[in-house]
């Protein structure tokens, strides 16, 4: 499991996974450090929106430039043991969450009583909480 990864607030409406990428880039040894700004402007449609949807082309280029391994997890079928695969692997994972709207990411680092913790982005509902596998949608996790 990773340690606590630093608290990033996205800067754009949909730029959830840049932010994730500049805590990541923080603690992990296998990326540089980059501000989530240096990610929009690289993999996803810039400023104003900052989104990357993780059915396009771009996200698969971008997910294989980084190496990262993707799976896609049927609503509420999250198990444990998946969770501490994910975090044994590369300390860190992004999971990438299906929403009414869209879709949201976050960092996850831990797995503490029957939850996931996370760094969660988002600026008025987002810091350190733990996402319980029940109440997901599908997710798409992105992994070492």
């Amino acid at each position: 499991m990773g340690s606590k990864p630093e608290k990033i607030r996205q800067k754009y409406i949909a730029s959830c996974w840049a932010a994730c990428m500049e805590s990541l880039s923080k603690k992990s040894f296998r990326l540089e450090t980059h501000f989530q700004d240096w990610y929009v402007s690289q993999w996803g449609p810039g400023p104003p929106t900052g989104g990357l949807d993780y059915n396009s082309q771009d996200f698969e280029t971008f997910r294989q430039e980084f190496g990262f391994s993707k799976s896609i997890v049927p609503a509420k079928k999250l198990t444990e043991d998946q969770v501490l695969g994910w975090l044994r692997g590369g300390d860190y994972f992004i999971l990438i969450e299906q929403q009414e709207n869209g879709s949201h990411a976050r960092l996850a680092y831990d797995w503490i009583e029957g939850g996931i913790q996370v760094m969660d982005p988002d600026p008025a509902t987002g810091g350190y909480k733990r996402l319980f596998p029940v109440d997901l949608n599908q997710v798409v996790v992105l992994y070492w």
